[in-house]
């Protein structure tokens, strides 16, 4: 049995869009090109919930199934670019992927952290952790030249933080 120690320690879930393979390589290849080396250890992604109770991962994987059953793809845009500080993402504002996270943190309320109680703002990030300074450049230099495209989101993953890394756990298909 997990001591409490125990499970405060244990590697939280993730729960991001599935983003369609062209797509992926493409946002990819800007957090290639625009992230710090050291610190970029993933793919593009867009995070629906950051950090989920490992201990309720039965709840979890029966709920992204089930929603995902009930789900199609979605297209959605990929906006205009965002100044995060430290930082430059693009907004990929959606209806649809709101009100299925919606659904989601409704029926995980009583255990979400306080970050993913709070409004959802889709995006992906290209760029963090870097001086403010370069933030802003890439952002002036973004604002003026970004063009909006269109992905699909396919469905959900599921993923394990691994202290920087995560490891998929399971891809879930929308209508499967």
């Amino acid at each position: 049995m997990a001591q409490a120690s125990d499970v405060d320690d244990m590697e939280p879930l993730l729960l991001t869009a599935k983003l369609d393979p062209a797509s992926r390589a493409l946002f990819t290849g800007l957090r290639t090109k625009y992230f710090p080396a050291e610190r970029n250890y993933l793919d593009a992604h867009l995070t629906l919930f950051h950090k989920l109770d490992r201990r309720q991962e039965a709840a979890v994987r029966r709920d992204v199934a089930f929603a995902c059953s009930t789900s199609s793809p979605m297209v959605i845009p990929v906006l205009e670019p965002v100044f995060l500080g430290k930082g430059v993402a693009l907004r990929t504002p959606s209806k649809p992927l709101d009100s299925l996270r919606a659904r989601l943190a409704g029926q995980w309320k009583p255990w979400l952290t306080p970050q993913d109680r709070q409004g959802h703002r889709a995006h992906i990030t290209i760029q963090n952790k870097v001086s403010p300074e370069e933030a802003r450049g890439l952002f002036d230099e973004l604002r003026g030249t970004w063009q909006p495209h269109t992905l699909t989101v396919q469905g959900l993953e599921l993923h394990i933080y691994k202290g920087g890394p995560w490891e998929l756990l399971e891809a879930y298909d929308f209508g499967a």
